[in-house]
């Protein structure tokens, strides 16, 4: 309180000045105390402190309004240019968006691993009413993911929706390019016990096509599509309602997992209908012709293939036919360790 009195009381002190002046010399003039001559002079003197206090105000102005001026250009100026910055604001704001997107983008993607990956596909077969698939001959997908799908939805009674895109079983090169492959990368047998010998790319093929329609008999609520391709992918794609998963046919490199609702499920989920809009589709519903057993006889696997115009060149023997039932109906998961 006392700090803010002293600074009051220094700012003015020029016209307090003046003022006690005035208030000394009429008491002593008014009293006689002192000549006339001394009270003109004192008033003289208060008249020049008012000058003075006049003075430094009117300076103060001519000061304060050139400044105001200043400001105002300089104000003036600032906001003709501010447009343009805001443009470039707009534009940066822009590009963080996009990086920010990018980032996001590259988070939404995981790696699994081992174990992880099986995991992965056994909580996405828990959620889903709807599984697509594209890769090799689909022995995972039939051993596995068909079957175990197929329950849960009859467990819960809700419509299931397959999709499958598979080697083309009746394409002899693509077949062989696909057991060229395989045979590549490791001649020792694979989870299922067996090694790539010529000739068991079109049986996995035919047995995956055998499981579908095995399975469409079976559980009328199964809305299954099978389309053959003649590309062979080193990849293979699944994909749920809940995330697409990404692997390879060695276990040992790691997966992918982008769940859904992300821009890259997104995309993989137009690349996928897309290749399979070019894959030769497979008339499941002439299927519905052929009356499937328990355990599919070699006969019965003939009738169908031959009802669904995708009889083997050459034939399957007898043997063969067996082997693809077998294939079909109890096919062994290539990653035994998956509970």
């Amino acid at each position: 309180m006392l700090r803010k009195l002293w600074q009051g009381t220094a700012e003015y002190a020029d016209a307090i000045v003046a003022l006690l002046l005035a208030i000394v010399f009429g008491l002593l003039g008014a009293l006689g105390i002192v000549s006339q001559a001394v009270t003109g002079g004192g008033i003289l003197t208060t008249l020049a402190v008012l000058a003075i206090v006049i003075l430094r105000d009117r300076v103060n102005k001519v000061s304060l309004d050139r400044d105001v001026r200043d400001a105002t250009s300089q104000s003036r100026e600032v906001l003709g240019k501010l447009p343009n910055q805001l443009s470039h604001i707009d534009q940066l704001a822009g590009n963080i968006r996009e990086l920010r997107g990018l980032i996001e983008g590259m988070a939404m993607v995981s790696a699994l691993r081992g174990a992880e990956v099986q995991e992965a596909h056994r909580a996405a077969r828990s959620k889903t009413d709807r599984w697509f698939f594209k890769g090799g001959t689909g022995t995972y997908t039939r051993a596995v993911t068909l079957p175990r799908c197929v329950e849960t939805a009859r467990q819960d009674r809700h419509a299931l929706q397959f999709r499958l895109e598979i080697i083309d079983p009746t394409d002899a090169e693509a077949c062989k390019r696909y057991e060229d492959f395989r045979r590549s990368v490791s001649t020792a047998p694979d989870g299922t016990g067996e090694a790539w010998y010529p000739g068991r790319a079109r049986l996995e093929s035919y047995a995956t096509i055998l499981a579908a329609c095995w399975n469409m008999q079976r559980f009328r609520l199964l809305d299954i599509q099978v389309g053959l391709t003649s590309v062979v992918s080193t990849f293979r794609y699944d994909m749920s309602s809940e995330c697409l998963i990404v692997t390879q046919d060695d276990p040992r490199f790691p997966a992918l997992r982008v769940p859904h609702g992300k821009s890259l499920y997104d995309a993989y989920d137009v690349e996928l209908r897309t290749s399979f809009s070019q894959a030769r589709r497979v008339q499941l519903e002439l299927a519905a012709t052929v009356s499937l057993s328990a355990e599919p006889t070699a006969l019965e696997v003939e009738t169908l293939l031959e009802t669904l115009e995708l009889s083997p060149k050459p034939p399957l023997d007898q043997a063969e036919a067996e082997l693809v039932a077998q294939k079909a109906i109890h096919a062994k998961n290539p990653y035994p360790d998956e509970a």
